[in-house]
């Protein structure tokens, strides 16, 4: 309907504004003198915004026809929108003062003037176009700046939106909660992202073992367990190994399977499992693999023994 309506708001400006031509040279006191004095105004102020809908409506659509991804149409028609707003405004003061070089200088006084007061707005729409253009997170990423830690749900003009994970819980885990915060922070703090460019991230569990234990049956059976819950990523990996061989970092190599690293200390052996897992899926990871190793354990209760802390006290007589 709106496309409609722009149409028609044109169409009979334009009209409008051929009739007033054709008019004689009447003085300001009669009603046509009025009308010849203020309708042109009136009627290219509407033309303007009637074109800048046409624009909005039929041109932007049609630029961006041709970008398949639905996220990154949106940002361009947000760019393209924003542009719009800015020249409607523009093209309207011009028709109304008449004046383009008072115009200049009035805008110049009074974006001095807003730039002062609206700093954080206008840093926030500086920022919006740094995150659409650089990308630094996108909708549906795990980031975390400052004390800000979630999922993005949305990223707007003015502010960015979270799903939070972790804050009220200690885990990975979504706690329910929204956190908006706005959209200058990206160019003043860095960002954390968990799944820019690679699905999965380094994530650890840590068991102390007693060195009364069998050590080799322990990293065994914690091995078989780990690799169990965490699964062969060796499709995945070998086609992002692929791409790290080209870029920066060709010597950085991606195990398809979990690391075991042992750590002999002096009360008990730390034997730390190190593998690949999704952001999302830490908490669920590293809980399922300490059961399993747990439970596998209580199978060889004189074999495999966990540590606990301890002091050995000499007594001298």
């Amino acid at each position: 309907m709106r496309k409609q309506i722009a149409w028609i708001v044109l169409a009979i400006s334009l009209f409008v504004l051929s009739f007033y031509t054709s008019l004689p040279n009447i003085t300001a006191g009669t009603v046509l003198g009025l009308y010849r004095l203020f309708a042109p105004k009136f009627f290219l102020s509407l033309a303007v915004v009637a074109s800048a809908m046409v624009i909005k409506y039929y041109i932007f659509p049609f630029l961006v026809r041709n970008i398949e991804k639905l996220k990154e149409r949106e940002d361009a028609i947000k760019i393209m929108d924003f542009a719009l707003v800015i020249i409607t405004l523009l093209m309207l003061a011009a028709v109304i003062f008449e004046n383009i070089l008072l115009i200049a200088t009035s805008l110049g006084f009074i974006g001095l003037g807003l730039a002062y007061a609206l700093q954080q707005p206008i840093l926030s729409i500086f920022g919006w176009f740094y995150i659409v253009l650089k990308k630094p997170y996108q909708v549906g990423d795990r980031i975390a700046m400052e004390d800000f830690k979630g999922d993005v749900i949305d990223i707007g003009i003015w502010a960015t939106t979270l799903l939070e994970f972790g804050g009220t819980i200690s885990s990975g885990q979504t706690s329910g909660r929204q956190i908006k915060f706005p959209n200058s922070l990206p160019l003043l703090h860095k960002v954390i992202n968990y799944t820019l460019e690679f699905p999965f991230i380094w994530n650890e569990t840590v068991f102390r073992l007693d060195y009364e234990s069998d050590v080799n049956l322990a990293l065994e059976v914690i091995e078989k367990e780990s690799e169990k819950i965490v699964g062969d990523k060796k499709a995945i990996i070998a086609k992002y190994q692929k791409e790290l061989e080209k870029g920066p970092v060709p010597d950085l190599v991606l195990p398809s399977s979990p690391d075991i690293i042992v750590f002999p200390e002096d009360n008990w052996i730390r034997v730390c499992v190190r593998y690949l897992v999704s952001p999302r899926r830490t908490t669920s990871t590293r809980n399922n693999i300490n059961t399993a190793v747990i439970q596998a354990f209580y199978k060889e209760p004189k074999k495999l023994k966990f540590a606990a802390p301890r002091m050995e006290v000499e007594m001298k007589k």
